[in-house]
């Protein structure tokens, strides 16, 4: 890569430190990817990414660079940033970004990071890129005097986008989709249609679709003109135009029935077959303009695939690596691309972390079936089971794996040995597959109020028969954030809790209470011990057949039940589900500012949930959980993927309570956390309603049966 462009709208310097030294954005680009063509950031404001994308072609064109990385940033970090643009009269009073809406009164700020590597076509053919369009021609230009500074001249306007057309070889009438700038006030947007109908003069009425981004995703200023080429881009790609939203009813001064164009709001198909032309807008304060044409590019040839294919996966984290995996298989059930594409990208086109798996597979099929394999039931790798490197030399320019052989590549991978994956390959072919995960850790501010942080958000992502709740899993976690080295045992939940900040947790030797702050109710009671050590937890086997169940189905099938669960509270990534047990895979994400995150405690009292013969209950009935025996944490588990195995104890079929047993171990099996007896009883949508739930807060002899510990064996 021998180019680097980057920039970024600087706002008003408010200190002398480095954070206002914009130009530093692009060179630090340059320095870490080694880049050696010209490196610069531009500042032309909200038209500074399409500056810099004509920059860069040229730059291309001239041979100072052999391609290019054009990216645009807009991050505010400062309030000042939102002072000036108030002063300016610029922002939407509505809060509502509303381009050629009757409602536009100004534009929403917006923040975001895109970029593109552009290079000669030619180039991008012979190397098999993944090419998404061509740029056909762009141009700049700058206002000059007009009734205003900040008033944009359309005279001037419709030059940029006539000079784009003429160094593309286009026409008007060429053009289906025009980006365009779009802030979505009442006087600019007419100003800019009255620019394109200049160029456009003579098209046929309502033939040319107009459209912006930004009533979806803000102005992002300095990257706003990046924006739009990414949007149009993907037009082209899907040959199919998106809507524009908040403009159901059309600004009225725009006159769109005496102009060439046409508003998209609703999904728009283009045709099937063709050469598709769009174009993209960008205007800055005080006259700076721009405008680029790009074009569609034909489908891909469908290449032979091989018999045997390699599928790599790695992360920094064990979390991380299980992440990977299931957004591949999520990705794979919606997509069918090239077996051959996936192997090369998996295996050439990504960078190898310390925990990894691999798979070989032959069909789309069979690597899903791959991908839904436990954690913990793959075989472990071998220490050195290969010499990769000489076996790579020997096949080098080979198109066709053995599958024997690609099995002792993966193993020799999974051991952590680099190997020239790229000799297993007669071509370059990328496909674009979900990328690395982040992992979700958040930093809190360490204060005494810190654990309460936004506390009622857990409540109002937690609702039972419609009736919003804290999760029972929350008083475990909140008896235990400051409490190492100890059990809760004999937890009993009297009532429900609707505000966590009305919570007080009283100690008073073993026993601990969780009361109102009035004194006058007690929601949660149980006993403090201190943890007896074990080394050894056994549970059975899971049961030979069972139901697999992904993320999705889990939780439409909660919703039906009457359990709705918000974003931050979905930790079960899958499900096998057997007669009376059933084994998730967590990842809780959010800790919501615990030491043991509620929403994976939550997840194993999820994981109950599934058990089938919990079926039989009426419209407005469910079971929550009231008693539990023991919770014991053995370690709090940090970036790894965290199962958890739930086996009902026997009952009867007129029994109104159910309970379970609960261990959560990490991928070797290890176990993390122990919950034993966990009794959940059914109550009725009404009990849920009052502020001392009957049927919950009762004798508790009177719904739990002892019956014998079937889970596991703790000592």
């Amino acid at each position: 890569m021998n180019g680097g462009y980057a920039w970024h709208q600087p706002e008003e310097p408010t200190d002398p430190t480095p954070t206002s030294l914009f130009w530093s954005i692009a060179n630090r680009v340059s320095y870490l990817f080694d880049l050696k063509g010209p490196s610069m950031a531009i500042d032309t404001a909200c038209s500074a990414s399409l500056t810099a994308l004509h920059l860069a072609c040229q730059a291309v064109r001239s041979g100072d660079c052999s391609q290019a990385l054009v990216g645009g940033v807009n991050l505010i970090v400062n309030p000042r940033h939102y002072e000036q643009l108030c002063s300016l009269h610029m922002l939407s009073r509505s809060g509502t970004c509303s381009p050629f809406g009757s409602a536009a009164d100004g534009f929403v700020d917006g923040e975001g990071i895109c970029a593109i590597l552009i290079k000669p076509y030619a180039d991008a053919i012979r190397a098999n890129d993944r090419i998404y369009g061509v740029i056909r021609g762009t141009a700049i230009n700058a206002g000059g005097q007009s009734n205003g500074y900040s008033a944009p001249n359309p005279e001037a306007q419709s030059r940029v986008v006539g000079k784009a057309l003429e160094r593309a070889g286009l026409t008007p009438a060429d053009i289906h989709f025009v980006e365009a700038h779009g802030t979505g006030t009442e006087l600019g947007d007419p100003i800019e249609i009255r620019g394109l109908s200049s160029v456009f003069k003579g098209v046929a009425a309502g033939s040319v679709a107009i459209g912006s981004v930004k009533g979806n995703v803000g102005h992002l200023e300095s990257a706003a003109g990046m924006t739009g080429v990414i949007k149009v881009l993907k037009q082209l790609q899907a040959r199919t135009l998106a809507p524009s939203i908040n403009a159901q009813q059309i600004n009225p001064l725009l006159n769109l029935a005496d102009t060439p164009f046409y508003l998209v709001q609703q999904l728009h198909a283009l045709p099937a077959n063709g050469t598709l032309y769009g174009s993209v807008s960008s205007f800055g304060a005080g006259g700076a303009n721009a405008h680029a044409v790009l074009q569609s590019v034909p489908a891909p040839v469908a290449q032979p695939t091989t018999e045997v294919n390699i599928a790599l996966l790695s992360a920094r984290t064990e979390a991380g690596l299980q992440r990977q995996i299931d957004a591949l298989h999520d990705w794979l059930e919606q997509h069918d691309p090239s077996l051959t594409a996936i192997s090369y990208t998996l295996c050439c086109a990504r960078e190898h972390f310390a925990y990894r798996q691999g798979y070989v597979f032959s069909s789309k099929a069979q690597l899903l079936s791959l991908l839904r394999e436990d954690l913990q039931q793959r075989a472990p790798a071998v220490a050195d089971p290969v010499d990769a490197p000489s076996m790579a030399q020997a096949v080098a320019g080979s198109v066709r794996l053995q599958a024997a052989q690609a099995g002792e590549l993966v193993l020799a991978f999974r051991a952590g040995q680099d190997i020239a994956w790229s000799a297993y390959f007669s071509r370059r072919e990328v496909v674009s597959l979900p990328g690395y995960p982040f992992e979700k850790t958040r930093s809190w501010v360490k204060s005494t109020q810190s654990a309460f942080h936004h506390a009622n958000d857990l409540v109002r992502q937690h609702s039972i028969l419609g009736t919003e709740i804290a999760p029972a899993a929350w008083a475990l976690a909140h008896c235990l954030e400051n409490r190492r080295d100890v059990a809760l045992k004999a937890v009993i939940w009297r009532s429900v809790i609707r505000d966590l900040d009305d919570v007080l947790l009283d100690i008073n030797g073993e026993r601990f209470e969780l009361r109102s702050l009035d004194h006058a109710q007690i929601y949660c009671e149980g006993l403090l011990q201190p943890a007896v050590e074990n080394t050894l937890v056994n549970w059975p086997a899971p049961e030979p057949s069972s139901t697999f169940l992904e993320h999705q189905e889990i939780y439409r099938q909660f919703t039906r039940l009457g359990y709705q669960y918000g974003e931050d509270l979905r930790p079960l990534r899958w499900a096998k589900v057997g007669h009376t047990s059933v084994r998730t895979l967590l990842d809780a994400g959010r800790d919501w500012g615990y030491r043991i995150s509620p929403a994976l405690l939550d997840g194993g009292l999820q994981t109950a949930i599934l058990i089938p013969q919990l079926r039989g209950l009426g419209a407005d009935e469910l079971l929550v959980p009231y008693h539990l025996g023991e919770c014991r944490v053995l370690r709090i588990p940090e970036h790894e993927a965290v199962f958890c195995h739930c086996v009902m104890r026997p009952a009867q079929p007129s029994d109104r309570s159910v309970t379970f047993d609960l261990l959560f171990s990490d991928g070797q099996g290890r176990p993390l956390i122990v919950m034993r007896e966990l009794t959940s009883v059914v109550v009725h949508k009404s009990a849920l309603k009052t502020e001392r739930p009957t049927g919950i807060d009762r004798d508790f002899s009177a719904v739990h049966r002892p019956s014998p510990i079937v889970a596991f064996d703790l000592d």
